[in-house]
């Protein structure tokens, strides 16, 4: 909400407390509302005690409204310069997932952001990054670990950007999550093994490497056999990207898509917990 509708919030904190058993006045619920606001703008206002000091706010959720949360984190970074990372649950009803760090420019109605960012370890592929279209943050039922590189101090770093200032919000790592069946584990588990053994690590060390080389399409047509149907498509688009514009942003190594990715195994009779898998090659050798 906008502070301008600190009443309605304060009236909604009347009720809340009423639920706990309390009781407070209007002017009491209203002054609480006030102080709040004073302590936030003192840490994400562009103005207070003259110090120079960014925030990153971190919102995780449950909620069916995430484009609540979109605007609250594009009203945030004008107003402070504060970067938003929207956590949401992804489950159906209850909360429809649109997760994402909210982007610089996430409200140009371009439709790319002239702030998004080509070099990315996919080739250019983006996901989880909130540029103000919503196939930028994750899917409603979509479960994955976005990992970027903030820097709180430069978001508004203003126009034209010096050359010299470094990306200050930048992917790292779009790592999709699947959940093994019963059905699915040991076949997963054996493929991925005859798979796995195709690639060739010493290599594939310091060169750029094409999607023909041995291993590079087993391994993504094996992972995709894992993912349900509203998640396969994001692992998809990821690798096609990659496919096509490799040459024009290349990664040296072992292509990311290759191993960008987890399996959480609810089955193994060995662990008490949920075993979670994360993909590894063979070391190469002195």
């Amino acid at each position: 909400m906008s502070p301008v509708n600190y009443r309605a919030l304060a009236a909604e904190l009347q009720k809340l407390a009423v639920k706990f058993g309390h009781t407070i006045s209007n002017e009491s619920a209203e002054a609480i509302l006030i102080e709040d606001l004073i302590s936030m703008s003192a840490y994400l206002g562009l103005s207070g005690d003259g110090d120079s000091r960014r925030s990153i706010i971190i919102v995780p959720a449950m909620t069916s409204r995430s484009a609540d949360y979109w605007i609250f984190g594009q009203a945030t970074l004008l107003s402070g310069g504060a970067t938003t990372v929207f956590c949401n649950a992804a489950c159906k009803k209850q909360a429809i997932g649109g997760s994402c760090f909210i982007g610089r420019e996430s409200w140009n109605n371009a439709k790319k952001s002239i702030f998004h960012d080509l070099i990315t370890p996919y080739a250019g592929w983006s996901k989880g990054i909130y540029y103000n279209n919503p196939n930028d943050a994750l899917g409603q039922t979509e479960q994955a670990v976005v990992i970027a590189d903030i820097d709180p101090s430069f978001m508004q770093e203003g126009k034209p950007r010096p050359q010299a200032l470094a990306v200050p919000l930048q992917l790292v790592a779009y790592l999709p999550i699947a959940e093994l069946t019963k059905k699915n584990r040991v076949e997963f588990y054996t493929t991925l093994s005859e798979t796995t053994a195709l690639i060739n690590t010493a290599e594939m060390f310091g060169r750029n490497i094409s999607p023909e080389a041995p291993g590079v399409h087993q391994i993504q047509e094996l992972i995709s056999t894992i993912f349900d149907e509203d998640n396969v498509k994001p692992l998809s688009d990821r690798y096609n990207h990659w496919r096509d514009y490799w040459r024009a942003n290349p990664t040296a190594g072992i292509p990311p898509v290759t191993t960008d990715w987890l399996t959480v195994d609810p089955y193994d009779e060995n662990d008490l917990a949920p075993n979670i898998f994360i993909p590894s090659f063979p070391p190469i050798d002195d």
